[in-house]
């Protein structure tokens, strides 16, 4: 059996300061360990880094999960943990919480959106 080494772009949680590293469909493990990522990111001492980001931090997917990641609330302008996130746009993200959509009117959270979306229209181009 032949080892090799190679590097790999590893990036540090904002939160825990875990290393993390991206999630691949064909990425650091080999294809049969699809299944098994999770266990073998753990032997190896590493996290995922999640989708999340907050102005351009990004944080594994444990904390996200875990619920120890804030953001604020485009709308109420409240500080919430991830589990509260009902909508997210833009460039940096900015994120809507289930709060406001539950207790807006769909016009009024619509709105909202709209707005959202009028203050990030030109992020991706």
């Amino acid at each position: 059996m032949k080892t090799i080494k190679m590097d790999i772009r590893a990036e540090e949680c904002s939160c825990c300061k875990s290393t993390m590293i991206q999630k691949a469909n064909r990425g650091v493990f080999p294809h049969y360990f699809m299944n098994n990522q999770k266990e073998q990111a753990k032997k190896l001492g590493v996290k995922f880094i999640s989708s999340f980001e907050v102005d351009y931090k990004t944080f594994c997917e444990e904390c996200v999960e875990e619920g120890k990641v804030v953001f604020t609330c485009f709308i109420c302008e409240d500080e919430l943990n991830t589990s509260k996130i009902a909508h997210g746009y833009g460039d940096p993200k900015e994120y809507t919480c289930t709060d406001c959509f539950k207790s807006l009117t769909a016009k009024e959270y619509d709105d909202k959106l709209k707005e959202l979306g009028k203050k990030h229209q030109w992020d991706f181009y």
